[in-house]
């Protein structure tokens, strides 16, 4: 038997988090087995990812 496989996204910002949560709810829905690690935020979490890392803790607006 083939092993699940393991995918890694990256989302660094709202939009980014909102675009992967729908790549990742799409995986899920085709190979339900499929192990989805994360750098995001709420919404790839809430799509079933397992997320590393939060990119509130990265995430910068603004000038610096």
């Amino acid at each position: 038997m083939i092993p699940a496989p393991t995918i890694y996204l990256s989302a660094g910002e709202p939009s980014g988090d909102a675009h992967a949560s729908a790549v990742a709810a799409a995986l899920k829905r085709r190979l339900p087995q499929v192990a989805i690690e994360a750098f995001g935020g709420p919404r790839l979490e809430a799509a079933g990812a397992r997320v590393l890392d939060r990119m509130e803790r990265f995430s910068v607006v603004g000038v610096v």
